[in-house]
């Protein structure tokens, strides 16, 4: 891990997956054990030094609108589902959509 925090510093993240791919390589060769648990914290490693140099790499999630009501709503009209199920599917569909857009107002009113 202090190899990484060295790395960290002064070498782009994909560089780093490079290195740590290679360091893991030479371990199997020599047959050295890699802990499954250490291979989860390096996986996570380039997320971090991405998060230190102010880069975001989580796609931007489209939030809850309408059009996204009227691609699920829709399919739903002409499914081979009975008239009965495609209202409860849509009801079911309006809850989460306001439930989505209460808890939108709660975290505006508790920052975290």
């Amino acid at each position: 891990m202090f190899f990484v925090t060295h790395l960290s510093s002064s070498y782009a993240p994909t560089t780093i997956d490079t290195y740590l791919a290679a360091v893991h390589a030479y371990h199997v060769c020599l047959g050295l054990t890699f802990l499954p648990h250490h291979s989860a914290q390096l996986d996570l490693i380039p997320v971090g030094v991405n998060r230190l140099r102010g880069i975001h790499t989580r796609p931007q999630r489209p939030s809850a609108t309408c059009s996204i009501m009227r691609l699920l709503k829709d399919p739903l009209a002409h499914s081979h589902f009975p008239p009965f199920d495609q209202h409860r599917f849509w009801a079911a569909f309006c809850l989460a959509y306001v439930g989505f857009f209460f808890c939108c107002a709660v975290g505006s009113w508790f920052p975290v």
